[in-house]
């Protein structure tokens, strides 16, 4: 493969930027709650937008995110007392820019579930998820041709 190349037969930026995939989502604010804050809180709160993630909150800054996946296997669990989101929370979520090319998000959720894009105060302007970028490469016509979505 040539050098500036992707596995995609193109260059990056080919495949566009956050940008695009924020774009065409469409983003109203991300949802975030507080560490103190009790796991069936958020199970609602993630029920009541439609979520399957959400970032946690310490002082204005993220400190982890929990996913749906986080909050299943901490209540099966079964630990008799009450846990907070902060306690739960997974600090292993990827940080992306709005100019960061797709693939580099891409790679950069490789190793987290979640990729956050911050503001520059280091809250949350958008949540991506692996979905999201498959969605928007799949509507550039990765893959040979389908080009649905949402």
């Amino acid at each position: 493969m040539a050098a500036g190349t992707d596995t995609l037969g193109g260059a990056p930026a080919r495949q566009g930027t956050v940008r695009d995939v924020v774009a065409h989502r469409g983003a109203g604010p991300v949802v975030t709650v507080p560490e103190d804050v009790g796991l069936s809180e958020v199970v609602g709160l993630m029920r009541l937008h439609g979520i399957s993630q959400i970032p946690v909150m310490r002082g204005g800054k993220v400190v982890g995110v929990l996913t749906d996946a986080h909050l299943l296997a901490a209540i099966v669990a079964g630990d008799d007392a009450p846990q907070t989101a902060g306690a739960v929370a997974d600090p292993g979520f990827a940080v992306v820019e709005l100019d960061t090319d797709v693939l580099t998000a891409a790679a950069r959720l490789r190793g987290a579930r979640v990729a956050l894009v911050l503001d520059e105060t280091g809250a949350p302007t958008s949540v991506l998820s692996p979905i999201d970028l498959l969605d928007h490469l799949l509507r550039r016509g990765a893959l040979g041709g389908w080009r649905g979505g949402r």
